[in-house]
C-alpha cells in the first residue's frame, strides 16, 4: 500500500472518513508542521504530529532474510532506541536507507513513509512493529501521512488501531518520554499571551538542525531543536556528542550521508590540533606523506561486515 488512492479505499472499507488536508510535499516533520501552520483554519483545533521510523539491525552474513524495525510514535516522543534494541536482542540499529525502503515496501519514497506502508511488506522482509504508548493514549487527533507527504489525515487513537487490525498488523508497545510541546503547531500570526511569556533568559530559542530526517533517529526526530544540550553524556553518549557538535555551530549535516559541513569554529580547532602535533612530530624527524583516499572494490568487499548498511551510499568511480 504505497498510494493515496489505496489508503482511501481502506478507510472507506472501514467506514472511516477522517479529515484530510492537502499541502506542499514535505521532507521532514519540521517542514510538515510549518506547512500545516500556513492554513490552521481548516485543521482540527488541536492535534499531534506522528513519526514513522524504520531501522535495520545489523545481522550476520549467514542471515539472508532482512529484518526491519518500525517504530510509530508521537513526533514529540523520545524513544530510547538503545534500550529497545537491547531488550529485543538487536544491535547496531541503523536507519533504513531509501533503496532498502523501496525494496521492502513496494517502492515507497523515504518522505512518504507512514504506518500505511505496512500492508505492502515484501515476502523477503521480516518486520517488527512497535507503537509508542503515548500515541495510543493520545486524546487529540493524530496527524499521519496517508502514504503521501503532500497530504495529512487526522485519526484518533482508536481509529488508528482499527486500521492496523484490519491490515493484520501485529505490534508491541514501547514506552517513551514526551517533550513539553504544543499539540498544535502555532500559526505564524499567533503570539503567546503575556501571561504565558517567560523572562527572556528562560525562553527556549529554536534553531534548525540540518540533520536529514531519515534519519537517523537515533537521530530520527525533526530538524527543530532547542539551544542547549538535552541528552545526558552518561546515558546516551552518541546523542549527547551529536548535540554538542550541532548546537554549538561546529558541524552541520549535508544531504549526502557521510558528508559533513565543518564550520569555522570546528575547523579552527582542527587546525590547532594539526599545528600542535606537527610541531612535535617534526622535532622527531618524522616526514609527512599522503595516501590515496580511494579504496578498490575488492578491498571494500573484504570489509563488508564493517560497512554493512552503508554499501548503497558508497560513491563508485565508474569513469575516469
Amino acid at each position: 500500500m504505497s498510494d493515496f488512492a489505496t489508503v482511501c479505499q481502506l478507510l472507506e472499507s472501514l467506514s472511516l472518513d477522517p479529515p484530510t488536508h492537502q499541502h506542499s510535499s514535505v521532507a521532514n516533520n519540521a517542514a510538515w508542521a510549518e506547512s500545516l501552520a500556513e492554513d490552521p483554519s481548516s485543521l482540527p483545533s488541536k492535534y499531534q504530529l506522528t513519526k514513522t521510523l524504520v531501522f535495520k539491525p545489523k545481522s550476520p552474513k549467514s542471515v539472508q532474510e532482512v529484518t526491519l524495525i518500525v517504530v510509530v510514535a508521537l513526533d514529540a516522543s523520545k524513544i530510547d532506541m538503545t534500550g529497545l534494541a537491547k531488550s529485543n536482542g538487536f544491535k547496531e540499529m541503523r536507519m533504513a536507507n531509501e533503496d532498502l525502503l523501496k525494496q521492502s515496501f513496494s517502492g515507497v519514497n523515504k518522505e512518504d513513509v507512514s504506518p500505511f506502508i505496512l500492508k505492502s511488506i515484501a515476502d523477503t522482509v521480516s518486520v517488527r512493529i512497535f507503537l509508542d504508548e503515548a500515541l495510543l493514549a493520545a486524546t487529540t487527533p493524530l496527524a499521519f501521512h496517508p502514504s503521501d507527504s503532500s497530504r495529512t489525515i487526522f485519526l484518533n487513537a482508536a481509529e488508528f488501531t482499527q486500521i492496523l487490525n484490519s491490515m493484520n498488523v501485529e505490534y508491541k508497545t514501547v514506552s517513551s518520554s514526551v517533550q513539553d510541546t504544543q499539540s498544535k503547531p502555532a500559526s505564524k500570526k499567533e503570539a503567546p499571551s503575556a501571561s504565558k511569556q517567560q523572562p527572556a533568559q528562560k525562553q527556549d530559542k529554536k534553531v534548525k538542525d540540518a540533520t536529514p530526517k531519515s534519519a537517523q533517529e537515533a537521530l530520527a526526530e525533526d530538524r527543530q531543536m532547542t539551544i542547549g544540550i538535552e541528552a545526558k553524556k552518561e546515558e546516551d553518549f552518541a546523542r549527547w556528542y551529536q548535540q554538542v557538535l550541532t548546537r554549538t555551530d561546529m558541524l552541520d549535516y549535508y544531504d549526502i550521508s557521510g558528508c559533513y559541513i565543518i564550520r569555522p569554529w570546528a575547523y579552527r580547532i582542527w587546525q590547532d590540533i594539526q599545528n600542535f602535533f606537527n610541531k612535535h612530530i617534526e622535532e622527531l624527524g618524522v616526514e609527512n606523506c599522503y595516501f590515496p583516499m580511494f579504496v578498490s572494490g575488492k578491498a571494500l568487499e573484504k570489509e563488508k561486515d564493517h560497512v554493512e548498511g552503508f554499501a548503497p551510499e558508497v560513491a563508485w568511480v565508474t569513469k575516469a
